[in-house]
């Protein structure tokens, strides 16, 4: 797993004058069975459940994550055409000074009964096959101890709602 410098929290960061940098983790819950389309990736057929999508922001972590949880009017990435489609979403920070996205989406991919309902979601710039998981109940429930736990003891912070 790469490592860098102990990455500061998002108050620290403030203060310092700098942005947080690092991965994210959007949590999002679906209500219902969904079918919707997703750029150039197609129509996808989605069950009801929890989803978590794995991304990165190297030159704004608040900010992103802030743009997810507020509802983008403008769809740019993937995850753009889902989330409006969510009852309940939330994000966890993975705070970095190098770009962790991909072994974090390898650690979730990796529990038992998560599932990649879209193959190349969210990972057209990496050789990951998803960066989208369908969730256990569970899995949901206690994402951000399990990821700190799966991730050596790395610091992941609930973001406040902009």
């Amino acid at each position: 797993m790469p490592r860098g410098r102990k990455a500061p929290s998002e108050d620290e960061a403030a203060r310092a004058g700098r942005r947080m940098t690092g991965a994210y983790v959007m949590l999002f819950r679906m209500n219902e069975h969904r079918s919707v389309a997703v750029g150039r990736l197609g129509v996808f057929d989605l069950p009801e459940g929890w989803y978590a999508y794995v991304g990165s922001a190297m030159n704004g972590l608040k900010a992103r994550t802030d743009r997810h949880l507020q509802g983008a009017r403008r769809k740019h990435w993937h995850i753009d055409h889902l989330l409006p489609l969510a009852s309940e979403r939330s994000a966890l920070l993975v705070p970095s000074d190098v770009n962790i996205e991909c072994r974090i989406a390898e650690v979730i991919q990796g529990w038992e009964g998560t599932t990649m309902p879209i193959k190349g979601f969210g990972s057209s710039d990496c050789h990951c096959r998803s960066h989208l998981f369908h969730l256990m109940e569970d899995d949901a429930r206690c994402l951000a101890s399990r990821l700190s736990s799966d991730l050596e003891g790395m610091k992941v912070i609930k973001a406040r709602s902009p």
